[in-house]
This record gives structure tokens, C-alpha cells and sequence, in this order.
């Protein structure tokens, strides 16, 4: 294997430097007690924060991790940036940073640390190392027995509880940059090329990974695990929603309730979070179907269904669209049948509607319950006086 530059020429290398070094400091913030929240892959990571699938390679767990993987990262890193050149050296980071960060997901919440990529540097420079001269002895037999060997040992920690590891992410790496090798080697003019198919087919086999990786890790969690993945869901969008982030929340909180219907306190977040963004009918769902779940139906949300009710049927009013004012003041009505003004407005709803007998019950409702409400009275007298001209 070749002997890797020194860290005094770190500024010939800028891309990888600004990596390691990236995932030092965010490594030691985490380490002093401070909160890498915003950089772990969670359930806002594939709706409204998609830039966690990359930052989550940069928290490492302890500093034997953080060495492991920067010593690995500093070693293959910098000699792909310098033989491969900047501009595709920053493509193949993106991918390897991405792809099996997802794919771990898939199985798991996700993982943290660089591995995933430094296991990608390790399939990638394995294939050059035999197609491409310019990576002679890049990977000698004792790192390929190392690393697969690790590999291993991997699993067993993960599947014996010592040690919860990244292996999906680590394998996910390898094969990525296997594929990677095969489909930017010279396909001639070295003594080292050993023919295969055409280069499409292995970008091909690279885009069919990457998409599975992506797919799995959104429509997959919901068909593995999908209790789970909404609960996640459901955290995240309330702790959007008790920072404010309204439209964030929503997000969230719309993707759980799809997965986990039946729970009511998803739906009640759900609707506050409509409801302070000025979405009024959507919110009236969510508090709808919040309703339909709860035995006990708790006084606070019916005085919130009946407001919105009220919104929905002022609005429509406004419009002069008596139907639908009627409508929406009927389903108020539903939550709660002794309110005097709502009978009051349902009456003149209906009227304006064409539906007199309709109006004059509603009025007559109303009177009962608040005799002393004037402006039912005279709209009860104005539907009677036809009737008393005829006579």
C-alpha cells in the first residue's frame, strides 16, 4: 500500500481536509455535551431536512471511531483527489456519502461517522488498483484482508449487542465503489484492463442502487417498520411545532398520520399546526379526525371544531354562499347543539339559502334557548309576515 502524504500538506488536499476537519469539530461539539441534532438522520431527513443524509457523516461516536475512519478517510481520500482531480473527486464523496448513509436508514434510524464513505474509497481504489496504473498498489492484500475482515467482525459486535455498528452503510460503501471502479476505469490503454461489459451497464447498476437506497429509505421504512417510522415522524414534527416552525411540523405530522391513523394526538398536532398557518379547513380535518377517535370528547377541542366550523361558515357567508354557511354551521351545531347564536346564524343561512322552513326552525331553536335574542326575532318576523299578508 502506498505511504500516504503527510497532514503538514493537508492544503494540497482541500476537499478532503475540509472534511476531516469538519468532522473533528462537529465530533468535539458533540463530545462536550452540545447537541448534534440537526446532523443525524431522522425522520425530517427525507421530508423537510434533507441535508441530514449528508452531515450524519461527520458525528463519530468515541475517538477510536473518529481516528479509525479519519485515518482511512486521509489515506484513500487524498489519493483519489489528487489522481482523479477535484471536480470528480467531490462527485464520488456526494455519492458515497449519500447512498449508503440512506441505505442504512433503511434498517435502522441511522447511523453516524464517515465509514460508509471510507468503505466506498475502499471498493473504488480495490477496482482501480487492477484497471487503472495510476492506483498501482493503492490497496495491497493485507488492507483488502483488513478490511473485509472488519467487516465482519462488524456484524458479529452488531448481532451480539456489543456494539451497534453501521454495516448496511459499510457494505452498502463497499459495493458502491466497486460498482464505481468498474464504471470510470479506462475502458483501454493500460496493461492492467481486463475487458467487461460496457461502461453503461455499471452506471446503470450504480443509478439502480442509489435509487433503491433513496426509495428504501422513505416508501421502505413505511412498509418495514411503519409504526415506528411514524412515532419518529410524529416527535420530530412536534418538536417543529413547539419551535414555531409551523409548515415543518405540518410536513411531518401529515406523513405520520397517514402511516399511524388511529392515533388522536397526531391529528390534534397536526391541526394546530394548520390552524396557526392560517389553513383553516385543513385543520378542520385534522381536528375532525381527531374527534372521530376520542371517547371522551374533551371541551377544549370542541370549542376548537366549532370556531373553525364558524370560520368555514363566516367565510362562506361573506361569499354568499349560503349553502355552504349552512352546512358548515349545521356540522358546529353537531359539536355543540346549545349555542343560540349558532342557531341564530344557521336560520339566516338557510333563509338566504331558499330554505324557509329550515330558517324558521333554526330562529325558533334559538329563541328558545335566548329569548332575548333581537336579531332572531326580527329575522323569525321577516320569514313570517308573508305568511301573515295572506291571511
Amino acid at each position: 500500500m502506498r505511504r500516504p502524504p503527510p497532514i503538514r500538506e493537508a492544503l494540497r488536499f482541500p476537499i478532503t481536509s475540509a472534511i476531516g476537519a469538519c468532522a473533528i469539530g462537529v465530533s468535539l461539539w458533540w463530545w462536550t455535551g452540545h447537541s448534534v441534532d440537526w446532523a443525524v438522520i431522522d425522520g425530517r431527513s427525507f421530508v423537510t431536512e434533507p441535508w441530514r443524509v449528508v452531515t450524519s457523516n461527520l458525528p463519530h461516536v468515541n475517538p477510536l471511531h473518529l481516528v479509525f475512519n479519519l485515518y482511512w478517510f486521509w489515506v484513500f481520500g487524498t489519493l483519489l483527489e489528487r489522481d482523479l482531480g477535484r471536480a470528480k473527486y467531490v462527485g464520488i464523496v456526494a455519492l458515497l456519502a449519500v447512498v449508503p448513509a440512506a441505505a442504512e436508514s433503511v434498517f435502522a434510524t441511522g447511523g453516524v461517522g464517515l465509514s460508509g464513505i471510507v468503505y466506498g474509497y475502499f471498493g473504488l481504489l480495490w477496482t482501480l488498483e487492477q484497471r487503472d496504473s495510476r492506483f498501482e498498489g493503492a490497496v495491497d492484500q493485507a488492507t483488502v484482508s483488513a478490511f473485509v475482515l472488519w467487516f465482519f467482525v462488524c456484524i458479529g459486535l452488531t448481532l451480539t449487542g456489543a456494539l451497534a455498528v453501521g454495516n448496511v452503510a459499510h457494505g452498502t460503501g463497499a459495493v458502491l465503489g466497486w460498482l464505481l471502479g468498474r464504471a470510470i476505469a479506462p475502458a483501454e490503454g493500460t496493461r492492467f484492463e481486463r475487458g467487461g461489459p460496457p461502461k453503461g451497464v455499471w452506471w446503470g447498476a450504480i443509478a439502480l442502487l442509489g435509487i433503491g437506497a433513496l426509495v428504501g429509505a422513505t416508501v421502505g421504512q413505511r412498509l418495514i417498520h411503519p409504526f415506528t417510522y411514524a412515532d419518529e415522524l410524529a416527535a420530530q414534527g412536534y418538536a417543529e411545532l413547539v419551535s414555531g416552525r409551523n409548515n415543518e411540523a405540518a410536513l411531518l405530522l401529515a406523513d405520520a398520520a397517514r402511516l399511524k391513523p388511529a392515533d388522536h394526538q397526531i391529528w390534534h398536532n397536526l391541526g394546530v399546526a394548520r390552524q396557526r398557518m392560517g389553513r383553516y379547513s385543513r385543520a378542520l380535518d385534522a381536528f375532525r379526525s381527531e374527534w372521530g377517535l376520542l371517547s371522551d370528547k374533551p371541551r377544549d377541542l370542541t370549542a376548537v371544531l366549532v370556531w373553525l366550523c364558524v370560520h368555514e361558515g363566516d367565510d362562506a357567508a361573506n361569499g354568499e354562499r349560503w349553502e355552504d354557511a349552512a352546512a358548515s354551521y349545521r356540522e358546529a351545531l353537531g359539536y355543540e347543539a346549545s349555542d343560540a347564536a349558532l342557531w341564530g346564524r344557521l336560520g339566516v343561512a338557510s333563509a338566504q339559502a331558499g330554505d324557509t322552513n329550515g330558517a324558521k326552525r333554526a330562529l325558533e331553536t334559538a329563541l328558545r334557548l335566548n329569548p332575548q335574542d333581537e336579531l332572531a326575532k326580527k329575522a323569525l318576523e321577516t320569514l313570517q309576515q308573508p305568511v301573515q299578508e295572506k291571511k
